[in-house]
């Protein structure tokens, strides 16, 4: 796309009327990627305000409810090709937002669950709810003191700026045999948003550490099989996401 339809875009984007996101949180957004272009820092306040989005969205609005059915592929996918029917096998879930991947495995009697949240406001909404298991903090400052069978991160690595060391704790947080999957898209661009820069799969089998991994893959979500059988993954509203799926 060329520059002026991208600042066409964002224009009718910013002035065009939006049951998601509010006028508030748009102009803040644009102050934010300003902030964050000429600094190229950011205050812990930054890093949950990057993260929470408008504070006039919950997960009861459509943006978030028509997440519902990808979150069950996901869950099919880790319960069939990774948990292979356990039980009592342990899951994390970082950057889980209110936990309700989580709560697809609570309902199926999984009882060893664990969801890590930075934002505070949805960690309390999951703990009013019941979803007991959502505890707020960052796992990038966090030590790891426990362990894993199965780690999941969805949509989380792109909001951060340190990736080789988010993706490090991912692995750190794995028992010995355990599994993960970790989803999230390309981003050649860093914005206050998204401050990550994930060129391409090529950029990130070479910058990221699998030493400690006995099996790994890294994707294109749309092109991603597992065992020979293609797997349905993918997100409608991005484009060009990628997974990383490995085993300690």
């Amino acid at each position: 796309m060329s520059r002026m339809k991208k600042l066409t875009a964002k224009i009718i984007f910013f002035l065009t009327p939006n049951n998601e996101m509010s006028y508030s949180y748009k102009f803040t957004r644009v102050v934010q990627n300003l902030k964050y272009g000429l600094t190229k820092k950011l205050s812990s306040n930054d890093i949950i305000e990057r993260n929470r989005g408008d504070k006039n969205n919950t997960l009861t609005d459509t943006l978030v409810e028509n997440q519902f059915p990808i979150l069950q592929k996901y869950y099919d996918f880790i319960d069939q090709k990774i948990t292979l029917g356990d039980k009592d096998k342990s899951i994390l879930d970082i950057g889980c937002r209110e936990g309700y991947l989580l709560e697809l495995f609570s309902k199926n009697s999984y009882l060893n669950l664990r969801g890590v949240e930075i934002v505070p406001e949805w960690v309390s909404s999951a703990q009013k709810s019941g979803r007991t298991y959502v505890h707020q903090g960052d796992i990038l400052t966090q030590k790891n003191t426990e362990t894993y069978d199965v780690v999941v991160s969805r949509h989380t690595l792109e909001h951060v700026d340190q990736t080789a060391l988010f993706f490090n704790k991912i692995v750190r947080s794995l028992n010995s045999g355990g599994s993960f999957v970790c989803v999230f898209p390309l981003n050649p661009k860093p914005n206050f948003k998204h401050p990550s820069y994930l060129p391409s799969v090529e950029w990130v089998k070479e910058n990221f550490d699998f030493s400690e991994l006995s099996s790994v893959k890294v994707d294109r979500l749309d092109e991603f099989t597992h065992n020979g059988e293609v797997i349905d993954l993918l997100d409608e509203r991005e484009e060009n996401e990628i997974i990383i799926f490995g085993q300690k």
